[in-house]
């Protein structure tokens, strides 16, 4: 929790920053995420579901190699991925993210687009964590087309 409200208190006040950190817990899942595991489960199963609608290679390879999202992605959800990508990203997500809950998805889908070629290219279920878990790529990233990224996909509530 400490890294969603260090955004917080980036741009807030204290009591600000608290209520926001409210809002989140009561309104966008991060309740349930964080007291009971099965739920943080349960978006793995929606995403895993996502990338096999939006990046067939990408699942391709992730069921060539058994690959469990839980593995790579815990950070994405339990932190926002304030705590995997640089914070100009990260800033413009969070506004997303509490516009719709559905670009949490779209985020964790435009990670993998950005990582696709890298992940097809691996050899071994190894190389392909070491490719997962690294985000140096990011850094030469701009804000704006990790964005389009994202809105470039198309997320239905029904997948929710």
């Amino acid at each position: 929790m400490n890294y969603l409200a260090s955004i917080f208190l980036f741009f807030l006040g204290e009591e600000e920053s608290f209520w926001m950190m409210m809002a989140l817990i009561d309104s966008y899942k991060q309740r349930e995420i964080y007291m009971d595991l099965r739920n943080l489960m349960k978006e793995y199963s929606v995403l895993e579901t996502l990338v096999g609608i939006h990046l067939k290679p990408v699942d391709r390879v992730f069921r060539k190699y058994k690959i469990v999202y839980g593995l790579f992605a815990v950070p994405w959800f339990i932190t926002v991925f304030a705590s995997v990508l640089p914070f100009q990203i990260v800033i413009r997500i969070y506004d997303l993210y509490l516009y719709k809950r559905k670009f949490l998805f779209q985020a964790a889908l435009a990670v993998l687009k950005f990582k696709e070629s890298r992940i097809l290219a691996c050899k071994s279920e190894d190389e392909l964590f070491m490719v997962l878990l690294k985000y140096q790529e990011f850094d030469s990233v701009s804000p704006d087309a990790f964005i389009q990224t994202c809105l470039s996909f198309r997320v239905q509530s029904g997948h929710l």
